[in-house]
This record gives structure tokens, C-alpha cells and sequence, in this order.
């Protein structure tokens, strides 16, 4: 059986101390492929960063919903400039996220909008959306 992480954000600060023991121990545990995505135009950086380092590792680039409203102009711009890498094989994280509401809908809508209409979707390049809650789950009351 084939194991692929796809969702490992090991660009975080807390695998500051540890990442090379993190992702020597994944390789251990015959982990064959990990992808790391981006949350925002730094986090989308450092993943490329860690995809160029290794061989097995791809990077996602993209804006997490909860971070939309944050994203300046030039975090867009850089992010799109990432996604154009060969390391980069899919856009994410991105997506629509009404659940927790970090982002208002009138910032975040617009803004994945932009990710649809990008360079990127000409780059054919796959998605790696946000889900705000498994499938079937109920919504939370507040």
C-alpha cells in the first residue's frame, strides 16, 4: 500500500525544533510522498522552501479563508508567483469558509473568486480546499 500525507503543515513554527527529525520519521514510517500546504503568502513560501529541499515533499501555495481578510495585494501577488514553481502541484489552502466566519463572506467570496480566475487555473493545477466540517456533519449552534 502507496501512504501519502496530504495535508502536513510542517512549515509551521512548532516543527521550529524538530523538522528534520519529523520528516526523517515520516520517511521512516514509509511515507512516500507528503504535501505541504500553504495557509498564506509566508506559510506558501516555506513550503516550496521544504519542497525544493526534498525530493518527496510538494508544496501547495494559497490563502487559507480565515486568513482572506488579512491578505494584502502582495501576499496575492507573491502566492501567484509561488504556484508558478514546478514544486508547487496544487493551490491551497483556499476555499470558502462560513462555518467559523474568520474572514466576512464580502472579503473571503471575492477573494476565492480571484483564486478561480488566476493564473493558476490555467497552470492546471488541483485544489486543496478548506472544509469547514466533514460531510454529514451538522452545523454547530452558537
Amino acid at each position: 500500500m502507496r501512504l501519502v500525507d496530504s495535508h502536513a503543515h510542517i512549515q509551521a513554527d512548532a516543527f521550529a525544533s524538530d523538522r528534520a527529525a519529523v520528516i526523517a520519521a515520516a520517511r521512516e514510517a514509509r511515507i512516500e510522498r507528503l504535501l505541504v500546504p500553504g495557509w498564506d503568502a509566508g506559510s506558501s513560501a516555506a513550503a516550496l522552501g521544504l519542497a525544493a529541499e526534498w525530493d518527496w515533499i510538494d508544496a501547495a501555495a494559497g490563502v487559507h479563508p480565515h486568513d482572506a481578510a488579512l491578505a494584502t495585494d502582495s501576499d496575492w501577488a507573491l502566492v501567484v508567483q509561488l504556484a508558478a514553481d514546478s514544486h508547487v502541484v496544487a493551490i491551497g489552502e483556499t476555499g470558502l469558509d462560513f462555518d467559523r466566519m474568520h474572514s466576512r463572506r464580502r472579503r473571503s467570496s471575492p477573494t476565492f473568486g480571484a483564486t478561480c480566475a488566476s493564473p493558476w487555473r490555467r497552470a492546471s493545477r488541483p485544489s486543496s480546499t478548506a472544509a469547514p466540517r466533514p460531510v454529514g456533519a451538522t452545523r454547530r449552534t452558537r
